[in-house]
């Protein structure tokens, strides 16, 4: 009972409930993807770091998992932990889940099992802990894939994600270097999950532009790794906390090519665009804007959509570099697959990793 309880400490009650069951996102500065170091951060870090040279030699930190042989046997291990990327803890585990299946799928791999990773606050609810845990496995589940264990630490900052082992599939790896000249670069989500989130965590925007992300973030990218094995696909990556420019650098630089991508053809989570516009910029897309500066020319593109290249995507779709003479068969499969395809941009020759936005590029126009 509180009856009589003096103000001062009702309002220290009141403030232990809050952050005991408050949001999960307001315990965060980035949720999602948002929350990984910056991309030029990064590269200093890693600079001169002792390694053994594994897939994509010098630069294997562009490669989205790692490759290891074990006997006569190859594997592919990756890790993504993330921070709360949503107001509920099942949408938030779903997301994670598939978010770390995606490393997977990117190479052209088929993930086997998982070990979880899950830092929770001191005094927060267990229960909600377990929901969380448990819309993850449910998740893993519905790719065919094994939860195996998993380690707890206790953190002010909720953590959540995955260790993931995967093979390779029987189409052969994807790699990041494997692009060429002519390549088409074809995208599978639409671009804004970032902006989505953030706005949803500020109380911005509309309920149709969060559920509209949530659907993007829960949407596995293991069909649309099927359907670019089939097609012989050698160059792909996924987009996500660098941005569809960052990521595009990341491909380009590793293939020793220039990108250019074109703004016009790029899908966009509906509402997006309209929240950019009103001046909402989470500081995880400036971020991004501020490491793009360094590798990325604009041409007349203008603020909005500079800001949706940049924006810093949590379980992203995959891009695609595919041969001119295929790309239209491609997208039309992924399509009748239920995967969205656009072509937004293409590999020429150029300084490698340099991108170039364009407000179009005629060969990069349609959407399937």
């Amino acid at each position: 009972m509180l009856y009589g309880t003096p103000v001062l400490e009702l309002k220290r009650w009141m403030m232990d409930l809050e952050s005991t069951h408050g949001r999960l996102m307001d315990l965060s500065p980035a949720g999602g993807c948002g929350c990984k170091m910056r991309q030029g951060l990064l590269n200093e870090l890693l600079a001169g770091m002792e390694r053994d040279l594994g897939i994509g030699g010098p630069d294997f930190a562009a490669e989205d998992a790692g490759l290891l042989t074990v006997g006569q046997q190859e594997v592919l291990l990756t890790i993504d932990i993330q921070t709360p990327i949503s107001p509920t803890v099942e949408r938030w585990g779903a997301v994670a889940a598939v978010n770390a299946l995606s490393d997977i799928y990117a190479m052209g791999g088929r993930p086997l099992g998982a070990v979880a990773f899950l830092g929770w606050p001191a005094g927060r609810s267990i229960t909600e802990g377990r929901s969380l845990l448990n819309a993850g496995a449910k998740a893993l589940r519905a790719d065919g894939v094994a939860l195996l264990g998993g380690h707890t630490i206790t953190s002010e900052v909720p953590t959540f994600g995955y260790c993931v082992l995967g093979s390779p599939g029987r189409g052969g790896l994807m790699t990041v270097a494997s692009g060429r000249v002519g390549d088409q670069l074809v995208l599978t989500k639409p671009l804004g999950s970032g902006v989505a989130s953030s706005a949803e965590k500020a109380g911005i925007g509309s309920s149709v532009m969060y559920a509209a992300a949530h659907d993007v973030m829960v949407t596995s990218n293991g069909r649309a790794a099927e359907v670019a094995a089939s097609h012989a696909v050698r160059c792909a990556t996924d987009v996500t906390g660098f941005g569809l420019v960052g990521h595009a650098h990341n491909i380009a630089k590793a293939s020793g090519l220039r990108a250019r991508l074109s703004a016009g053809a790029l899908p966009v989570i509906p509402g997006v665009v309209d929240t950019l516009a009103s001046g909402f910029v989470p500081d995880g897309l400036l971020r991004n804007r501020a490491d793009a500066e360094n590798y990325t020319s604009w041409s007349s593109v203008d603020e909005v959509r500079r800001n949706v290249v940049c924006d810093p995507q949590t379980s992203g779709g995959l891009l695609l570099a595919v041969s001119g003479d295929s790309v239209v068969d491609l997208c039309y499969d992924l399509s009748a697959s239920g995967v969205p395809a656009a072509i937004v941009g293409e590999f020429v020759e150029g300084t490698p990793g340099v991108v170039e936005v364009l407000p179009q590029i005629a060969a990069s126009s349609p959407r399937f």
